[in-house]
């Protein structure tokens, strides 16, 4: 059980970490070209951010099994929100990009 614990807190701290990363671009990205589609992708990151942090909780921290079922749900909601931010968000920048790279050069 020792070893499914530190498992665990590594996969949480390696998501922790790429979620920073993807939130630094994002926020770098949204302050230099100020386009919708970025701040939406920084909420989704950020909602995934917390998303990741209830679920690594309980492998940090003792907790019983209410509560940790608790975090599971409410973890369920922010990951589909995220998702659908993300997602939303996504479309919005390839639709951007699409429209940018059919323009003719001046």
């Amino acid at each position: 059980m020792e070893e499914f614990y530190s498992l665990g807190k590594v996969i949480t701290l390696i998501g922790l970490l790429a979620q920073i990363g993807m939130l630094w671009l994002q926020v770098s990205a949204f302050n230099r070209h100020r386009q919708h589609f970025f701040f939406l992708l920084c909420v989704a990151s950020t909602l995934f951010l917390v998303y990741t942090v209830l679920l690594g909780l309980p492998y940090f921290f003792l907790l019983s099994t209410d509560l940790t079922l608790l975090l599971l749900k409410i973890s369920i909601g922010l990951m589909a929100i995220g998702v659908a931010l993300g997602l939303y968000g996504t479309a919005q920048l390839f639709k951007a990009y699409g429209a940018a790279v059919s323009q003719p050069e001046k």
